[in-house]
């Protein structure tokens, strides 16, 4: 594996475990308008996106998108006690 290469996965890594921490965080929360956001950044899940300038510079998962993943699969699994979603 190149350096170059090396380098972009940990940033990657980086990425997710930011995600991880925002998730710990409480910071997604469920708009009454049925939208994610994570740190005011809107998360969409149909297409993946979000409106943070990482992913609409990279056009790759960033962290707010991990924060979001981590969050859905908690709600998949009945798990209500790591994170906090109540309306805003």
């Amino acid at each position: 594996m190149n350096e170059e290469v090396r380098q972009e996965l940990n940033r990657q890594k980086a990425r997710w475990a930011a995600g991880q921490e925002l998730f710990k965080a409480g910071a997604v929360k469920l708009g009454t308008d049925g939208h994610i956001r994570v740190n005011g950044y809107r998360v969409h899940t149909d297409p993946v996106s979000c409106e943070c300038p990482d992913f609409k510079n990279r056009k790759q998962s960033c962290k707010h998108i991990f924060a979001v993943l981590a969050y859905l699969k908690g709600r998949q699994n009945g798990n209500h006690l790591t994170n906090s979603h109540y309306q805003i």
